[in-house]
């Protein structure tokens, strides 16, 4: 039990990396048996997009086509681009995001970029990268078993099935890959917590950028422990194209150089080169967004109106208990909202929680059946503590024992004094009124495009932000795992930007 609560764990972002030194080892292994360069670079395609465990014929082995500049992506199409500053190997990668599939240029990782150049000048276009001797040759690389040779006799080697999976292992661990571009490289059914992406919006050109950025991190790691021990020449190729054969860059080796256009801070973009001109055109971006996003100015427009809406209800010294009711009841509503943008509970569930789960800075909540801790920021403790007295005020003035509550924070209260906790249908009707196109769980689709693109305090990795919005497995849950006071106080600093973002206000008593 405990043990797969671990390895439920191990693949999580922020997980433990793979064994750096042994994938070194094991990746020197592979250039040293692969002597031509066409076979290395298709085991190098099949080993970046996770393919090489799903090999076990020759008929699973992809025919890699070269594309020219101006036709369309397609599965596994492979194009040489030139930016005018240096030229870049993309290849066709396929996002399957939100029922949609997208063919789109992804880069070659930066220090592989030249060999996989070198090889793919020579290819003519529409012509398959490798003979059916080739394939036979690296379908015997894929499936042989892996033994130590002389040079390997006295170094750690990863496991065979853990370096086919390097990228996988590091793509599910890597706290700083966003859930969108995890599902693109991993697909939905390897995502540790596959209902994650339905919360986030991003576009292609910020997703590329991302994964070559972790491509290249990826692939560093290893390349530094090659320079650590100063066998960069390990990995060593030369240009095996007749009549000259040059040596290749070493990609172990730091300073290679990249296209301008993968530099761009604000994402990389995908362009086209018209035919037979020289004009190159950048395709706009593709957004992939959930159905229920919902944009900042939207949410600050409905809370400006619920807001004016509560301030026009405050009752003066002297009003009646009628007035002082309707007030509340708002309140109630109010503070129904703010609760759920400020952290990311489902409205579906409990709404808002329950008063004897509430503890300063955090809360107990039951979420799909289970208790999870949510954490309070300082707006919404201030307004908890200011419902509480005013509810507190009407039950006196109504002759109602506060023992008579119910044990939910928040409840309604009607004329004869009856108290009606909130449902989620109360809270939908009380939105529908206000902003008839939206509904409250879009409130925690923002509350997760917030944690994903807010970089206020420092960006949130993604481990945190499936923490705040409640995604867990087994061995993740409540009593399962390490919760640590920095990163609490990580998550409060973010938490506590909510407020002012929104246009929140405090209740005037």
């Amino acid at each position: 039990m405990e043990q797969i609560k671990k390895d439920n764990r191990s693949k999580n972002s922020g997980g433990v990396y793979p064994n750096a030194l042994k994938n070194m080892y094991s990746l020197s292994h592979v250039f040293k048996q692969v002597k031509e360069n066409k076979v290395l670079v298709a085991w190098l395609y099949l080993w970046l997009n996770n393919r090489l465990e799903s090999i076990t014929t020759i008929e699973d082995l992809p025919d890699l086509i070269k594309k020219r500049n101006y036709e369309d992506c397609e599965k596994y199409a492979i194009r040489l681009y030139y930016d005018n500053t240096e030229t870049s190997c993309e290849y066709a990668i396929e996002y399957h995001i939100h029922r949609s599939i997208h063919c789109l240029w992804q880069p070659i990782p930066k220090s592989l970029n030249t060999l996989f150049c070198s090889v793919f000048r020579s290819l003519q276009y529409d012509t398959p990268l490798l003979s059916k001797k080739q394939k036979h040759t690296l379908l015997h690389v894929i499936r042989k078993k892996q033994r130590r040779t002389a040079n390997l006799a006295t170094v750690p080697i990863a496991h065979k099935k853990s370096f086919q999976n390097y990228f996988q292992q590091m793509i599910q661990r890597d706290p700083r890959l966003s859930t969108l571009s995890k599902s693109v490289l991993l697909g939905r059914d390897r995502l540790h917590h596959a209902s994650a992406m339905y919360y986030q919006s991003e576009n292609s050109n910020s997703i590329r950028q991302q994964i070559y950025m972790a491509h290249n991190r990826y692939l560093q790691r290893l390349w530094l422990e090659a320079q650590r021990l100063q066998i960069q020449n390990n990995f060593q190729r030369v240009d095996d194209k007749p009549p000259h054969k040059k040596i290749l860059p070493n990609p172990a080796e730091p300073h290679l150089k990249e296209s301008m256009y993968l530099r761009e801070s604000s994402g990389i973009a995908q362009f086209t080169i018209e035919k037979n001109k020289s004009i190159h055109r950048q395709a706009a971006p593709i957004t992939f967004a959930s159905k229920r996003k919902i944009d900042l100015v939207d949410v600050q427009a409905f809370f400006n109106v619920i807001q004016a809406e509560l301030i026009s209800l405050k009752p003066s010294r002297k009003a009646t208990l009628s007035a002082q009711l309707s007030y509340y009841n708002l309140m109630t509503m109010v503070l129904a909202f703010q609760f759920i943008v400020c952290t990311g509970a489902r409205p579906t569930h409990s709404i808002v929680v329950e008063r004897n789960r509430i503890y300063k800075s955090h809360a107990a909540i039951i979420d799909k059946g289970r208790l999870r801790q949510i954490i309070i920021n300082d707006f919404l403790q201030v307004q908890i503590n200011r419902y509480l007295e005013f509810q507190t005020s009407i039950l006196m003035q109504m002759n109602i024992s506060l023992s008579k509550r119910p044990p939910t924070l928040c409840f309604v209260l009607n004329a004869d004094g009856c108290m009606i906790p909130l449902s989620a249908k109360s809270v939908r009707k009380a939105m529908k009124l206000r902003a008839p196109r939206l509904v409250p769980y879009q409130l925690r689709h923002f509350f997760a495009q917030f944690a994903l693109m807010n970089v206020i305090n420092g960006k949130l990795t993604t481990q945190m932000i499936d923490r705040l919005m409640g995604h867990s497995q087994f061995g993740e849950h409540l009593g399962s795992h390490d919760y640590f006071p920095q990163s609490h106080c990580r998550l409060k600093s973010h938490l506590d930007l909510l407020n002012s973002q929104l246009g929140l206000e405090c209740f005037d008593l």
